[in-house]
């Protein structure tokens, strides 16, 4: 399958969030922005599916928000393929296109993890 992100949508809509909107398994696991469980983290630690909420599961191809780059948040496509960073690492996701520049200016802190972009902002192809 292939998806298509609505971009501009989705970067209004985050900076509008407070940081404590996105769910955090430590610290704040009612968040409305889902935490992601990315298929290779599952096959790899053999983590038990069936305990997990099939919207947060990321399967090959499809996109997340990762805070790839540093304190940004960044929305990417995850392969098997590996690809390199701007940075210079090297990760099993194709960086697409970055939202939030600055998630200490937009949220106060930084994000780190990686979440699943709500449904209203992914068009299937």
């Amino acid at each position: 399958m292939k998806y298509e992100v609505k971009y501009k949508e989705l970067e209004a809509y985050l900076t509008s969030l407070p940081e404590k909107e996105f769910q955090n398994k430590m610290y704040n696991p009612n968040g409305i922005i889902i935490e992601a469980e990315l298929i290779n983290d599952i096959e790899h630690f053999k983590i038990d599916v069936s305990k997990l909420d099939p919207a947060q599961i990321v399967n090959y191809g499809m996109p997340f928000m990762v805070d790839a780059l540093g304190n940004d948040l960044s929305v990417c496509f995850l392969s098997r393929r590996k690809y390199k960073l701007p940075t210079g690492r090297v990760v099993n996701m194709k960086l697409g296109e970055t939202v939030v520049n600055n998630c200490r200016k937009a949220f106060g802190t930084p994000l780190n993890g990686c979440w699943v972009i709500p449904p209203q902002f992914i068009i299937l192809k």
